[in-house]
């Protein structure tokens, strides 16, 4: 069975390259000009899409009206719609509801064009989350305005592409929230199944420079980490010797970070926050 399941998924892989081959041959610029054409095309919506993105900002796992708006979209243009996951994997479901109180996502999306039967399943994976600013006010910083209208663009013209030419596969467009605050959304998906039939993932972000000749942020924010460091609390002034800090600790493992990023390779990143460092100065944390 598994061996089975294994060479269904190599073939579709291997239909998947024979697709991007189709888009780079001499013999199909056509083909790779329709889509060309097509975005073109869908061009004055997709800059509102971007723009109205902008001017009405929502933070992760809040992102109703961004939702709405993006899937509002794809249904006008023949997509078959699904909002919300309501069912996630066990082993998220008490983390999320720690840090977000929800035991569910209710502002993923999936869009899907069923296409002809026999050819690969390809996911475009959009993100549309604000930043928190000062005051926890949200604002677009990060280019989530634009990387979701660009990715449904692409699946769009793909489809209409595919089906003009009769090109057999599916497409899907996933909408994944949340990006920007822990814990990471992506393999919350990943972990209760959302993926499991897909054969190849696409996803856009924007940047200064159109292609990576090295290590990049393609594939960051894989996971996330919560340490709680427990200590003794004391009169900072009048017995200091009898308390022992959890600050300190915390303190230490950022310099042991620190040290670690010296050898570690040049894709990988860590970062961290303080949640809760101590109430009072003059007490031992």
């Amino acid at each position: 069975m598994k061996k089975d399941k294994m060479k269904k998924k190599l073939a579709g892989v291997w239909s998947l390259l024979l697709i991007l081959a189709l888009f780079g041959t001499a013999t199909a610029q056509d083909s790779r000009q329709m889509v060309l054409q097509k975005i073109e095309a869908m061009k004055g919506d997709l800059l509102r899409m971007n723009e109205w993105l902008y001017q009405n900002p929502e933070i992760g796992h809040k992102e109703t009206k961004a939702v709405e708006m993006l899937t509002g979209y794809l249904k006008g243009k023949g997509w078959q719609v699904e909002i919300g996951l309501n069912k996630i994997a066990d082993s998220w479901e008490p983390i999320l509801e720690k840090a977000w109180k929800i035991k569910t996502l209710p502002t993923v999306f999936k869009a899907t064009y069923p296409g002809q039967e026999g050819g690969p399943t390809i996911a475009f994976l959009v993100e549309y989350d604000a930043l928190r600013g000062p005051g926890g006010k949200a604002f677009h910083g990060c280019q989530h305005n634009m990387q979701s209208p660009i990715g449904i663009g692409a699946a769009v013209a793909l489809a209409e592409v595919m089906k003009a030419k009769k090109i057999p596969g599916r497409l899907v467009v996933w909408g994944t929230p949340a990006e920007e605050i822990p814990p990471p959304v992506k393999a919350v998906m990943y972990d209760s199944g959302c993926f499991k039939d897909v054969d190849a993932t696409i996803m856009f972000h924007g940047g200064d420079k159109t292609t990576y000749r090295r290590s990049g942020p393609s594939g960051m924010a894989l996971d996330a980490f919560e340490f709680v460091f427990k200590g003794k609390p004391s009169h900072a002034s009048s017995k200091p010797w009898e308390g022992k800090s959890a600050l300190d600790a915390v303190i230490l493992m950022f310099n042991a970070m620190d040290a670690l990023r010296e050898h570690s390779e040049p894709g990988t990143r860590m970062h961290g926050v303080i949640t809760d460092g101590g109430a009072a100065p003059n007490i031992v944390p």
